[in-house]
Formats: structure tokens, sequence, C-alpha cells
């Protein structure tokens, strides 16, 4: 059986994706995804159930982290943010202890935290 302490949620991001440059901070209403995803998580009961970590190596994005209190920042180095080789983009990994990953991809802005928590 899989134990709570052996999971944790991921959200990670970086400024320049190939087909929509900026896309995590672009504003979408009075939000904008990175913020709308970190608030979800940072707000709600999985923060209290598991570790939360958000990968980042954009000074912009990690200036983001300050407003969450129950997020745990992972800074990733240039070359994780600049490759599309998993094993780079994913080298920040030896900072995580926890066994299992979450990822939670900030462009689905209708995931609710309750599925989330269900589906874990």
């Amino acid at each position: 059986m899989i134990k709570k302490k052996d999971i944790c949620i991921l959200i990670q991001g970086r400024l320049g994706s190939k087909r929509c440059r900026r896309k995590l901070v672009r504003k979408i209403g009075n939000t904008c995804l990175i913020d709308n995803i970190l608030t979800k998580v940072n707000h709600s009961v999985i923060s209290k159930k598991y570790n939360c970590y958000y990968a980042v190596g954009d000074s912009l994005l990690m200036k983001k982290i300050k407003n969450y209190k129950n997020i745990k920042l992972i800074k990733r180095n240039n070359a994780s943010i600049n490759s599309d080789q998993p094993k780079i983009v994913y080298n920040y990994f030896n900072n995580i202890k926890e066994k299992y990953i979450c990822f939670l991809n900030p462009c689905a802005v209708f995931l609710r935290m309750s599925t989330l928590d269900k589906a874990i």
C-alpha cells in the first residue's frame, strides 16, 4: 500500500515554451495560469496532506512563490528550463525525497482539487 508521505505534488513551469511563449504568466481575467494552480493547491486540503513543490528557473516565475506558503520552491537550472531532453529537464528530481510524483499541469484550469484528492 502506498503511504501519503511517499507522494508529492509537483507544479513545474518555464516561460520559454515553443508554441505559446510566456503562457503561464499571460493574464486571463484577473489572474494567470500559474497563479491559478498555485492558489488552488495552496488553499486546498492537498497542501495539508502532501508535500507540494513548485519547480521553476525563470526569475519571474520564482517571484510568484512568495504568496504561497504551503508550496516549496525547487530552483531549476538553465539546462533544465531550456532543454527538451527528459533527462536534462528533470535533473532537479534529486531534490524530491518522495517515491511518487503527481504532476499538475498549470494549463488544466478546470481541475478541481477534490478531483485530484480522490484520484490520489
